[in-house]
């Protein structure tokens, strides 16, 4: 990486910094939290993994975590925040 390249680099670090902040503070927004068992998961994870051909991804805990919430929020939609009433 060249001296320019890592200028513009940085310069895309700071405004992507810039507009998370500015998401953050002018967007609402709420935690949530949940305890699970993830036992199975991290078997069959460790079972897909080891039988991956060659080239295939590996398949993360967060590939699980995103599909969970893409089916959870398609089978109940008013959870949705964009359907939310404050």
């Amino acid at each position: 990486m060249n001296l320019i390249e890592a200028f513009l680099a940085e310069h895309c670090f700071k405004i992507t910094g810039a507009r998370l902040v500015e998401s953050k503070q002018s967007i609402p927004h709420y935690y949530l939290s949940v305890a699970c068992c993830v036992d199975k998961m991290s078997d069959l994870r460790a079972r897909i993994n080891d039988n991956r051909k060659d080239g295939e991804p590996k398949v993360s805990v967060n590939d699980f975590v995103l599909k969970a919430c893409a089916v959870a929020l398609r089978k109940v939609r008013n959870s949705s925040s964009s359907t939310y009433k404050f």
